[in-house]
């Protein structure tokens, strides 16, 4: 209890030191971002105890364009940081395979991110420790949500270790971005860390080591169009070694999914809007843990005028699980109600109410509110 209080005391040090340094844009030589949040958690679980719960996460990164070190241009590197500490109340109380609150990660401090990118014309490359879910997989308008399933479908982290948060791996991706309306992404990351010093572990040549294929398509419509929102279509693949979920003691190496997600702005008024969004994960093999996923939500910005700017939305998430699998029995099928108001007083400071309805073979109630301090 003592060092998770020292390491709050050490945050709030850093926050104070952060926010009085000069403003930065997207255009600075370098750009330093600071973020700390903090979840206090209130969840009932059937005829159990209450559970209270504090957990916390500090992000740090830095990020320095190469012209400014007299190397070429266009490139950049960037190096992130975290710290997550406290309680799991997914892990150790509720049980759930989404995961209802997306900073739990148990004690740990490393590196999230390392890499080098590089633009030439329409194309990037990126290349070093990297966070898949940054490129691949994502949603526009899911970011206020809690919920991890709402940041990258549990059909791939769900069956196989994906690299995300926490613990990101050595990867190389490359984009093509021929125009504002269309993007091509394909990556490939290592998909078995072993033995990580700080979150890194870069020994990709080991005997049976693996990777994950990623690719990824993407429209983005034009405002003044009737599909002025955003789609993507990925399809992924690992080579590693994956244990059956049907506890038939087998192993494959032909792993494959597929994604589509969509975000559609409704209707567009200043800063009132109102927004939805789709998503669709599907592993057509008998042998993963989790076959589909379907995600629907929808979110309402600038309701109360005398605020910088707030954001609601409600969603509802099911991850479907193969009824072959071991522990079908103890888990089935699993929905999630999330109900959630993002409040941004001001340039520094967030408030989130959030509210869950976890149901599996057991019915959850997760209640958060998190406060996240930015720079």
């Amino acid at each position: 209890m003592k060092a998770v209080l020292r390491k709050q005391i050490l945050s709030l040090i850093l926050l104070f030191f952060f926010i009085i340094m000069p403003a930065q844009d997207d255009d600075s030589t370098a750009l330093f971002s600071f973020n700390m949040m903090t979840d206090w958690v209130y969840a009932t679980k059937d005829q159990m105890k209450p559970y209270y719960a504090y957990l916390g996460f500090v992000d740090a990164s830095l990020s320095v364009k190469t012209s400014t070190l007299g190397m070429w241009d266009k490139g950049r590197f960037t190096i992130r940081a975290i710290n997550t500490h406290g309680a799991t109340p997914s892990g150790t109380y509720i049980d759930d395979v989404q995961v209802a609150s997306n900073i739990e990660a148990g004690n740990f401090t490393g590196i999230q991110e390392l890499w080098y990118r590089q633009k030439i014309g329409d194309f990037t490359f990126i290349l070093g420790q990297q966070d898949l879910n940054s490129d691949f997989a994502g949603n526009d308008f899911t970011d206020i949500f809690i919920n991890s399933s709402f940041g990258i479908s549990p059909t791939m982290t769900g069956n196989f270790y994906t690299p995300i948060f926490p613990l990101t791996a050595l990867g190389f991706v490359t984009k093509w971005e021929p125009s504002e309306n269309y993007a091509v992404h394909y990556g490939v990351y290592d998909s078995d860390i072993l033995n990580p010093t700080l979150g890194v572990d870069w020994e990709i040549f080991r005997p049976g080591n693996g990777f994950i294929h990623i690719a990824e398509l993407g429209h983005f419509g034009n405002p003044s169009s009737f599909f002025s929102g955003s789609y993507r279509f990925g399809v992924f693949y690992n080579t590693s070694n994956i244990e059956s979920a049907v506890g038939d003691s087998t192993f494959s190496k032909n792993n494959f999914g597929g994604y589509l997600n969509i975000d559609q702005p409704i209707a567009i008024k200043g800063k009132n809007t109102l927004l939805t969004f789709m998503q669709i994960g599907n592993t057509p093999q008998n042998h993963y843990f989790l076959n589909s996923y379907l995600s629907f939500g929808i979110r309402a910005q600038g309701l109360l005028k005398f605020l910088k700017n707030d954001d609601m939305g409600i969603a509802i998430a099911r991850a479907s699980i193969n009824p072959l699998a071991t522990d079908y029995a103890t888990r089935k099928n699993e929905t999630v109600l999330e109900w959630t108001y993002f409040i941004e007083l001001n340039d520094y400071f967030i408030i989130q109410p959030d509210v869950q309805l976890i149901l599996n073979n057991t019915k959850s109630v997760f209640t958060a509110l998190r406060f996240h301090f930015v720079y």
